[in-house]
């Protein structure tokens, strides 16, 4: 019986790249292939591509690229051979598989995800596509082939747009046995104190997400953190929507890491907007304060060019997230986990108009006395 054939599940279409010619991507991981359109009528045939989701013989498909493209026999071979060598069309048995694979989670309303874990599960680390290549070297490339590749983005976000600091000095840090911090943390679902000094809340900035030092590279210098970051890229940024503090008005600030201070974001919302951003959640309607993390997502894939690096990112989320969670606790303060933001929302609430350069991630809710 003669082999059928179907698109992948895992089809997609990039933009048009130099040339007018678009480029097909297929497969997963490290076995991702990309495939060029240079056809007088690309889009044509990513059509005729795309409806290939009935099994047909490899002699069926000829015959359809013939008589609803036009395309003579010899040329059709040829299309039909590098569709398949590509992965763009394969066997109905693996398609199947796929498709079985991605139902068990698209049950549970998990499509998005399916697809996210498809596009990234076996991605490789630079560490395995280098070829013999050492990291500085590599690195300088980049560097030096800016006009390909773009300028590296900095290590630390512009403030020249926000208004000047306010004067706050930090608590200082008391020092507290890790025992004590940990036997202390419990799941919390609203404060029974949200009024705090603006002066604790500007320090447990500082602990968590503040730079606590500078550090040379190839790249230039990077900030080293309480918390891991890939590369040491740190790409995530806090705002803090103070609502009830004494020793700051209410507002929205950016926290700038290296030195620690808060700035007024012009144009933001209203600092009781954020409740009903975060869908009314108790420990963001009773919280003093309330961080919000976003992440400057350049910042981190100029460096690391490959889909798997969004898991990353994702991972140093909840990095700095558990350190915000600890020293919260070394300070006699609680953090609520709101992981239940509109993004559309926030992102004008926090003064931002492009969520692929900046977007919201989550929101820490920040009181005292918190109770389940």
């Amino acid at each position: 019986m003669e082999t059928e054939y179907v698109h992948s599940p895992d089809l997609r279409v990039r933009r048009l790249r130099a040339g007018n010619a678009p480029l097909v991507w297929t497969g997963s991981g490290h076995d991702r292939y990309g495939v060029e359109v240079d056809a007088p009528s690309p889009a044509e045939l990513i059509t005729w591509l795309l409806k290939a989701s009935r099994p047909a013989t490899e002699s069926g498909l000829l015959a359809s690229l013939r008589a609803d493209l036009g395309i003579e026999t010899d040329a059709a071979k040829q299309v039909l051979k590098e569709l398949i060598e590509a992965g763009a069309l394969i066997e109905k048995d693996s398609s199947d598989l796929a498709r079985v694979r991605a139902e068990r989670w698209q049950e549970f309303g998990w499509f998005d995800p399916a697809a996210f874990h498809s596009a990234t599960f076996g991605q490789r680390f630079d560490p395995d596509t280098l070829d013999g290549m050492d990291y500085p070297t590599y690195y300088r490339q980049l560097l030096e082939n800016s006009q390909d590749v773009g300028e590296q983005p900095p290590a630390v976000k512009p403030v020249d747009l926000y208004g000047e600091p306010v004067e706050v000095e930090p608590t200082d840090r008391v020092p507290v046995a890790a025992e004590t911090v940990l036997n202390g943390l419990m799941p919390i679902n609203h404060f029974e104190r949200s009024m705090l000094d603006a002066a604790d809340v500007v320090g447990l900035l500082g602990d968590a997400a503040g730079a606590q030092r500078t550090v040379g590279g190839t790249l230039g210098e990077h900030l080293i953190k309480a918390h891991p970051s890939g590369g040491a890229r740190h790409p995530l940024e806090c705002y803090v929507v103070a609502k009830h503090l004494n020793g700051m008005p209410g507002g929205v600030y950016h926290f700038q890491p290296t030195d620690h201070r808060l700035r007024p974001v012009p144009g933001a919302g209203a600092p009781e907007e954020i409740d009903t951003i975060c869908f009314g959640k108790g420990g963001i309607a009773t919280a003093a304060a309330v961080v919000v993390v976003t992440c400057r997502w350049l910042r981190h894939s100029w460096k690391y060019r490959y889909p798997r690096s969004y898991r990353m990112i994702m991972l140093e989320l909840g990095h700095l997230v558990q350190t915000f969670n600890l020293t919260a606790a070394a300070r006699g303060l609680g953090a609520y986990h709101c992981p239940s933001v509109d993004d559309a929302a926030m992102l004008e609430f926090l003064g931002l108009d492009d969520d692929g350069i900046e977007g919201p991630l989550y929101a820490i809710g920040i009181g005292a006395e918190g109770i389940r």
